[in-house]
């Protein structure tokens, strides 16, 4: 995939707004228009209005300060959080609480990815 359009360097959001069009044009059989999408390449205003829209779609999803390729966890689990880790039938329930934890402190920082 180039990473450029237009002449300019693609941004992380349009590349993912980019790449999930692509992945909906393979799904309806357009191999080449995916190919071409995920190059950069212009194939039409009515694709064009379609990344436009994502763009603004996952620009919006981005909480501010948050860096790219980062979400905001609570410190806490939630009984949601726990019933899809399956800790709600869980004997021993701190197992779930300890798991977090240590998952919280490997995650990596987002100085550390830059």
């Amino acid at each position: 995939m180039s990473d450029t359009y237009k002449g300019k360097e693609m941004d992380e959001v349009e590349k993912r707004a980019r790449e999930f069009l692509a992945v909906a044009h393979e799904r309806m059989w357009r191999n080449f228009s995916a190919r071409q999408i995920r190059a950069g390449e212009f194939i039409g205003d009515d694709v064009e209005i379609a990344i436009d829209a994502l763009k603004a779609a996952l620009a919006s999803q981005q909480p501010q300060g948050v860096p790219e390729g980062f979400v905001l966890v609570p410190i806490e689990l939630t009984p949601a959080m726990e019933d899809a880790m399956s800790c709600s039938g869980v004997k021993h329930r701190e197992w779930c609480w300890e798991v977090w934890d240590a998952a919280l402190a490997a995650a990596p920082s987002p100085e550390a990815q830059s």
